[in-house]
């Protein structure tokens, strides 16, 4: 990413996020896989570096906004929305905060996983990642104009996924790198690359980041032989930590297949894992884990309970066993805590968890978000959001799938989703 032709211009949300990757030393407004990532390609069509840096950084112009034209509205659900095909829990009700047509068009645009993945805020504003449109994009406050854009050239980007706001500076994981912005305001500026060495390539390319006690963590999926090239392996499979400025670069886990959602919470380092493909449909499960130190979480030799993946695994006693085991396939990526007062006392403090959803199975499983109850140990999963597959449909027939979650301080909770180009706001209704 670099610094050329920044567009810049954002509204802030009422609302001050309560988690979704924004950090300590970010203040809030005064007052106020499976399988999924394994489909990118290592360009785009407009030829955008697979690195994930760009050319060197240039000196340009102060930000301007990123259109002239009149821009349209994206209005906000009121909670008791009622959304023509998604339903959610008892006492919520969801709808849609922002779509294509809401956008005029803009940045999100219907297509094959086209559209916002990661979620993150900075002083009150949400923030979306669009891996595909090489984008990050702002959200405004009550739907008063349209998404404005944060976004650099097309050329200057490879696929931003994990993004996370620290000390008034913004973190993204490219497909090959890590790089990281001054926030000025809501400008953007002082580009810096701090990591440049990630192999990049057509299979899991997304890179999910999270950042505590003055490191970062990052996350990258495996790579089949053959399948990814440049840079060093073992940044794959695993969670790698590193300064706040990517020095003392360390493996802080590893055994991880595709551990696409990654967060900081209670102390402890949270990770969803996407389980390998072609162990038949009911195997093997899912996971959550809490990511420890040092750990191995069993890929590609085991899975769950320390099962053997076949008779040439090696030895999978020892290795780490996942807090909570999901449906195989189901997909799970982003989530989040609701530590919000404004949640009711029977949700607080639980864990929300998007299931992007089947893609090779015949039966279709996922397709919805899941919560977790949480109170320093994990109950069993329920449904909270669902509709996005139709009942009997197929894995042709989905809506949308479901890629990140967060919750503001408000209660509110926002869902993205990438095959529709869209973000669902979700509230209770008090």
């Amino acid at each position: 990413m670099k610094r050329r032709t920044l567009l810049v211009a954002a509204g802030s949300l009422a609302a001050s996020f309560a988690g979704c990757s924004e950090q300590s030393g970010s203040a809030a407004v005064p007052g106020g896989t499976d399988a999924t990532g394994t489909a990118g390609s290592a360009t785009d069509a407009t030829g955008t570096p697979t690195d994930g840096t760009g050319s060197p950084a240039e000196s340009g112009p102060s930000p301007t906004p990123a259109t002239d034209t009149a821009r349209p509205t994206a209005t906000p659900p009121p909670c008791d929305a009622d959304h023509p095909f998604l339903t959610a829990a008892d006492g919520f009700s969801v709808g849609t905060y922002a779509d294509a047509e809401d956008l005029g068009g803009g940045p999100f645009s219907p297509g094959p996983d086209p559209g916002p993945r990661m979620l993150a805020t900075y002083r009150g504003t949400l923030y979306a990642t669009i891996p595909e449109q090489d984008r990050v994009v702002a959200l405004p406050e009550d739907g008063g104009s349209a998404a404005d854009i944060v976004t650099v050239n097309p050329d200057s980007l490879s696929k931003p996924h994990g993004i996370a706001f620290h000390d008034d500076r913004l973190y993204l994981a490219t497909e090959g790198a890590v790089v990281r912005y001054r926030m000025d305001g809501l400008e953007a500026t002082d580009r810096e690359v701090l990591v440049d060495d990630v192999p990049v390539g057509v299979y899991h390319w997304t890179r999910s980041l999270a950042i505590h006690d003055g490191r970062i963590y990052l996350s990258a999926g495996n790579c089949p032989s053959g399948s990814c090239s440049g840079g060093d392996d073992d940044y794959l499979a695993a969670v790698t930590a590193f300064d706040l400025d990517g020095s003392n670069r360390t493996t802080y886990a590893t055994g991880l297949r595709n551990a696409v959602g990654i967060e900081w919470h209670d102390g402890k380092l949270f990770a969803t894992d996407n389980g390998i493909d072609d162990l038949g449909p009911d195997l093997p499960p899912d996971e959550i884990n809490v990511v420890e130190e040092g750990r191995d979480y069993g890929f590609p030799d085991c899975y769950g309970d320390n099962v053997p993946v076949d008779d040439e695994s090696g030895d999978c006693e020892g290795r780490a066993t996942p807090a909570v085991e999901l449906q195989a396939h189901v997909a799970p990526l982003g989530f989040d805590f609701a530590t919000a007062d404004a949640l009711p006392d029977s949700h607080r403090g639980d864990m929300y968890v998007a299931l992007h959803g089947s893609w090779t199975r015949e039966d279709p499983v996922g397709y919805e978000v899941i919560r977790v109850p949480y109170d320093g140990s994990f109950g069993d999963p329920t449904t909270f959001v669902t509709g996005w597959m139709p009942e009997d449909g197929t894995n042709e027939d989905a809506r949308g799938r479901p890629a990140d979650v967060c919750v503001a301080d408000t209660g509110e909770m926002y869902v993205s989703d990438d095959l529709s180009g869209t973000i669902y706001r979700v509230c209770h209704s008090r």
